[in-house]
């Protein structure tokens, strides 16, 4: 039917494939085009006369309706867009050619060229300073090098740096995988909905999807209730369906409601039409949301979305057949599988390029050379910096007085006159040179320079090991003194300068030693002698000490004896017993014993004397 109130008349023959708006305008079908919709077309992934075969184009291409033959988007190729442009194309059919210098890849959608770490600039021709670089990275990368993919769902974009998801209007989430909440939209989801009566509006644009019986853009309008339609609302349908006046069919594909005129609200071509009554929308396969508006979130494919996928490393599924789309650097069905050795990029179709100290092989997602401990740069053919070695030149060197470092392996090369692990220890006295390994050749106590073993002479020395003196008329510290001696009494000597000759002495060396030597040596030989002696008198001495003791202690027993048998007689004019001659001719004893005391005193006498004349010797030679 078509409208036919006091607006003009647009299409006379009615909307063949849509519905006449009030303003006479016709609103087509998702499968319909033309100004009064009377031109029938597939909707997308069908083809066919009676769009009844599916497409099988991937990546976003289009089927030719009759055909069937795909129409693929920039940087996609092949028989159903399977495959990346190669390396050096780029865009539409992949006709373009890649600007970027130095075999840089570029992006097979835009052309965007991706620079080897240490390049930079839009053709990747501008070395960066310090190797530090400051081209951004391509749209859906992130990270060092741009070695990271976004992983932003519903089209969102991440940061180049830090790779936050920042979310299009309607969604919200770390990953941009969540609808606005229920009465929201927008950016951030921070509109609030202004629908009424139950209405709910499209988290994107706020738009309203009003219940039943409602209508107007906040849903604030009322519509004849269920079961009626006409003027007035006045007339009621004769069975269940809603529809057209008479109510004997369902409304047409992409409308709904009472009087079948309200157009579905679903956006094409991701549904399959709504439902007649109530508008909900029926989403083909990899679509979801409340108008089919959404692609699925990353990982899930397939009708209402409910499947999930199976890729791996970054990986992405086809929305509609779950099919796996590998990340740079990875291959197989589910991507678990690396880039084979040489090979990098989509689909592992790129050959990694020449690396200098690389090992061979290259960053299977980026191509950027994987260079070997110590060196550095997109072809690794620049050592680590001074002070830097290992992977990367991460590692920072320890080594101590000038030492190096290897930047392969950190080990410390010393310079000459150091050892140990980090260059820290002097060599030994003794030796010198690299590790201290040789040995020093100076004599005389001199000593040798650690770095290169040059022997450094104590004063009056000199010669390459210090074996010989000064010359004759030099001495001192490396021969540097002259000697300016005041006569011929004095020598130049190669240490002390100005010295005597041998055999004299003095303030001006003209003193003979000769008589001072003979007086000196006659007084120690007579010191010697004089010792001598009068050691041997004082073991004299006390030899003859012990047998006067001797003697003294045995006479003294015999007169105690003698004693105890005089007691009883008469003493003499002399103080001793009076003996008889009876006596003595009686017992001979008694006459022994009075000669025996007289001899005893003679003997007292004769000690004391000599006792006198040993002390007085002794005095003598103590004098």
């Amino acid at each position: 039917r078509f409208y036919s109130g006091r607006l003009r008349i647009y299409c006379h023959d009615g909307c063949r494939y849509g519905v006449c708006l009030e303003s006479g305008l016709c609103s087509c079908y998702t499968n319909a085009v033309g100004r009064c919709c009377n031109v029938k077309t597939c909707t997308n992934g069908k083809w066919g006369s009676g769009c009844d075969k599916d497409c099988s184009c991937l990546h976003g291409g289009t089927c030719e309706r009759n055909s069937g033959v795909c129409s693929c988007p920039a940087g996609w190729i092949g028989q159903f867009c399977q495959d990346p442009c190669p390396q050096g194309k780029y865009g539409w059919g992949c006709i373009y050619q890649c600007s970027c210098s130095k075999n840089e890849m570029c992006d097979f959608v835009s052309g965007a060229c991706h620079c080897s770490p240490g390049w930079r600039g839009s053709s990747c021709d501008t070395q960066c300073p310090d190797d530090l670089c400051t081209s951004p990275c391509p749209v859906g990368w992130w990270g060092a090098n741009c070695s990271q993919v976004c992983n932003c769902d519903n089209g969102g974009t991440c940061d180049r740096v830090t790779g936050k998801c920042k979310c299009l209007a309607g969604f919200l989430g770390d990953r941009c995988e969540n609808e606005c909440p229920l009465g929201t939209y927008g950016v951030n989801c921070t509109e609030a909905c202004k629908c009424k009566n139950g209405g709910t509006c499209s988290p994107i644009s706020g738009r309203c999807t009003c219940t039943e019986g409602w209508l107007g853009d906040d849903c604030s309008e009322s519509v004849c209730p269920d079961h009626k339609f006409g003027p007035s609302c006045n007339q009621s349908c004769s069975c269940e369906a809603a529809g057209t006046e008479r109510c004997e069919e369902t409304c047409v594909h992409g409308m709904h409601g009472t009087a079948c005129r309200y157009p579905c609200s679903c956006v094409w071509p991701n549904t399959d039409g709504c439902h007649p009554e109530t508008g909900a929308c029926y989403c083909k396969p990899g679509f979801r949301g409340v108008n089919c508006e959404s692609r699925c979130f990353r990982g899930l494919y397939g009708g209402n979305c409910s499947r999930s996928c199976g890729c791996k490393n970054g990986g992405s599924c086809h929305p509609e057949t779950g099919k796996c789309q590998c990340g740079r650097g990875w291959q197989g069905a589910d991507c678990q599988t690396p880039c084979p050795l040489n090979k990098y990029g989509v689909n592992c179709n790129q050959d990694c390029p020449p690396c200098t100290h690389g090992n061979g092989t290259c960053d299977h997602r980026t191509g950027a050379c994987v260079c070997a401990s110590g060196w550095r740069g997109p072809r690794c053919d620049r050592s680590c910096p001074e002070g830097r070695w290992g992977y990367e030149c991460a590692n920072a060197c320890r080594c101590h007085n000038g030492g190096e470092c290897k930047p392969e392996t950190g080990v410390c090369v010393c310079q000459p006159g150091w050892t140990g692990v980090d260059c820290s220890q002097p060599c030994t006295p003794g030796f010198f040179g690299y590790n201290c390994q040789q040995r020093c050749h100076c004599h005389n106590h001199a000593s040798c320079r650690p770095s290169d073993g040059l022997c450094e002479c104590l004063p009056g020395w000199t010669g390459l090991g210090c074996a010989q003196t000064c010359p004759a008329g030099f001495y001192g510290l490396q021969c540097l003194g002259v000697c300016s001696c005041s006569s011929d009494q004095f020598i130049c000597h190669h240490v002390d300068a100005c010295t005597c000759r041998p055999g004299f002495g003095g303030d001006r060396c003209d003193e003979p030693l000769t008589s001072a030597v003979s007086n000196l040596e006659s007084s120690r030989r007579h010191l010697m002698v004089g010792i001598t002696v009068g050691f041997v008198c004082l073991i004299v001495l006390a030899v003859i000490v012990c047998l006067v003791y001797r003697r003294r202690r045995t006479e003294g027993q015999l007169r105690e004896r003698s004693l105890l048998q005089l007691t009883a007689r008469p003493l003499t004019s002399e103080g001793m017993p009076r003996i008889e001659k009876s006596d003595v001719q009686e017992d001979d004893f008694w006459a022994e014993m009075v000669q025996a005391q007289k001899q005893s005193k003679m003997a007292d006498r004769e000690h004391k004397m000599a006792d006198r004349e040993h002390t007085a010797h002794y005095d003598l030679l103590s004098m």
